[in-house]
């Protein structure tokens, strides 16, 4: 399997680009903070700014917690960087706007954190703390907002009414399926069916608004969809991944989309899992992993815009990133007879399987044989 290869090639990992990787670090904190103090410093400033639909102001006010995620990820969780990443978190709560810049950047943190430690499930202690973020996750709008607004705030009676209507079923949040079955009637209702427009704004949302005034929206089909008394757009309901692939090709669409998504996801994670984790494979399955209840929500569109729009840092750092390539000398020409030559024999037809490092080979007549018959590669 491909992941088991990678595992064994990268067994030690020794980054090769250590100078741009150093300097890109230092550019995103730096933008990073600078972005957190002129988007997310003043309660509500971030949320007016989204407003303006431009990406890059979207990018920008966002770097901060994405350079804590990078600064943790390559230099470890240090407690600078703890602090840094909390502080940016913190602020961006108290915004009353786009939860995903709290709740996903610690989906990321969970998962590096139970690789890093090899766990498989959090301790106990941190299954309570999780709780705690996930009763108040969904309120989180609503204290932003009373901040905002100098309001006195109960957080025990806002955690003991998040508990309830979630025990109820009364939760808004929890209403993607409901959400998500209205549109689907209202496509049925005026037989509109999308086949694949709804993946056309992936190739022109780079466009700033100012260059294009009547730039479709990323959910322009939903305000297509839209009848008096129900604006899907306006609202920006949650439409689900099958929701949204019904749109293009009914049910047909509503199986294989879903199923072909998670082919991508079961790579991904088969073939990386168990990598170094300072390898950019790993570093993918990390982004991946941290966007996939996005995807799940918003559709397919949120796998190719999220990481490009929202975590673009981390996508560039996967470019940059490279294993440095070994070159290793394998001296066998004192080897004739006895086990030394099994051995030597047995080396070689597994060293093929390295095949990032560069070997070099020094052997005599009783050894050739044996590299003729396992058809080494040209790094060899």
């Amino acid at each position: 399997m491909k992941g088991n290869k990678l595992e064994r090639q990268f067994l030690i990992y020794r980054e090769k680009n250590i100078r741009t990787l150093n300097s890109f670090l230092i550019l995103t904190t730096v933008l990073g903070i600078f972005g957190t103090l002129s988007y997310a410093i003043i309660p509500g400033q971030a949320s007016a700014n989204s407003s303006e639909s431009n990406i890059y102001i979207s990018l920008l006010s966002s770097l901060g917690v994405i350079s804590a995620l990078i600064l943790i990820y390559e230099r470890g969780f240090r407690k600078i960087y703890m602090i840094y990443f909390l502080v940016i978190v913190a602020l961006f709560s108290i915004q009353g706007y786009h939860r995903y810049r709290v709740l996903l950047p610690a989906v990321f943190i969970l998962n590096y954190y139970l690789k890093l430690n090899k766990l498989k499930f959090p301790p106990v202690k941190y299954l309570f703390i999780g709780f705690i973020l996930l009763i108040f996750s969904f309120p989180l709008k609503e204290i932003g907002n009373k901040i905002q607004a100098k309001e006195s705030i109960n957080l025990i009676k806002i955690g003991e009414n998040s508990v309830d209507e979630l025990m109820k079923g009364k939760s808004g949040d929890l209403s993607f399926l409901e959400q998500s079955a209205a549109m689907i009637g209202s496509m049925d209702a005026i037989h509109k069916v999308f086949y694949g427009d709804t993946y056309l704004p992936i190739l022109f949302f780079w466009i700033p608004k100012a260059m294009w005034e009547e730039k479709p929206k990323l959910n322009q089909w939903q305000y297509d969809i839209s009848t008096e008394g129900r604006d899907y757009g306006q609202m920006g309901q949650v439409s689900l991944l099958s929701g949204e692939s019904y749109a293009n090709f009914l049910y047909f669409g509503a199986f294989v989309i879903p199923f072909l998504i998670a082919r991508f996801y079961s790579y991904l994670y088969y073939s990386y899992r168990n990598i170094n984790v300072k390898h950019r494979g790993f570093l993918l399955l990390l982004l991946f992993n941290m966007i996939l209840f996005q995807v799940w929500r918003d559709g397919f569109i949120s796998l190719i815009v999220f990481p490009i729009v929202n975590y673009l840092p981390i996508v560039i750092l996967f470019f940059i990133k490279n294993p440095k390539t070994m070159k290793i000398l394998i001296n066998c020409s004192n080897l004739k007879i006895g086990g030394g030559l099994q051995v030597a024999h047995s080396f070689i037809s597994k060293i093929k399987e390295f095949d990032v490092h560069s070997f070099t080979i020094v052997y005599i007549n009783y050894i050739k044989q044996a590299i003729r018959l396992f058809r080494l590669s040209k790094k060899m």
